[in-house]
């Protein structure tokens, strides 16, 4: 009858009664302010992310038993010196088809616009596949999860980015070696702007998302929009 689910900072067991699975707290090398939910892996066990924490408090991925026991950090987000190592995970994870982890960070990389990465799900083979650059058309600040279309490819969105800033949605192999623009929102066209949200993948075939913002066509802007 119970269920598990990551809120407010605490991994909880809900349902007929609701009791604490881990306390994400502010001591050394602990994790703190995850804001997005947790994944199942076929290992069966929990994985997430925390913005906030770990060894260099750069954010961590974490992964715990469904029964809270276990509790790991995983990887560890290091800035670096500069602050161009890849840090501060929003977004979750998502395990491809593949077994491996992807997901994406809000700051780092080359440009400090985030980057998307992989690894295992040891820790182990941590690769940034792609970095978002701060005043580049390809995408700033990738807010939600990424998906895995039935082409094999991941697929993702960016708040900011494109030739208005408005945000886009983008394209990318596995292996990072293939990254493509596929939409950039236009928030004067009245199509939305600004996405935060993951897509999700339909079963017939077509993507759906919102924006945080419908465009400057509707009588009410700033209420979202959906595609």
């Amino acid at each position: 009858m119970g269920w598990n689910h990551l809120w407010s900072g605490f991994l909880v067991r809900a349902g007929l009664e609701l009791s604490t699975l881990h306390s994400f707290g502010i001591a050394a090398d602990s994790t703190n302010q995850p804001s997005s939910g947790v994944i199942l892996a076929r290992d069966g066990k929990l994985y997430g992310t925390a913005t906030r924490g770990g060894a260099h408090n750069g954010g961590a991925i974490f992964r715990s038993n469904r029964d809270g026991s276990g509790f790991q950090i995983i990887f560890d987000f290091d800035p670096g010196q500069y602050s161009t190592g890849p840090h501060n995970p929003l977004a979750g994870l998502r395990e491809a088809s593949d077994g491996k982890l992807y997901g994406t960070t809000l700051k780092g990389g080359d440009g400090d616009g985030g980057v998307i990465f992989t690894l295992n799900r040891d820790g182990s083979g941590f690769q940034v596949l792609y970095e978002f650059e701060s005043s580049a058309d390809n995408g700033v600040r990738a807010y939600a999860e990424l998906i895995e279309g039935k082409d094999g490819l991941l697929y993702g969105t960016t708040h900011f980015g494109g030739g208005l800033n408005n945000g886009m949605l983008f394209r990318i192999t596995k292996d990072g070696s293939a990254y493509q623009v596929i939409h950039e929102f236009d928030f004067n066209s009245g199509q939305g702007a600004f996405p935060e949200a993951p897509l999700l993948l339909g079963s017939d075939g077509v993507m759906y998302g919102v924006t945080t913002d419908h465009g400057s066509d509707i009588d009410s802007p700033g209420c979202g929009k959906d595609f």
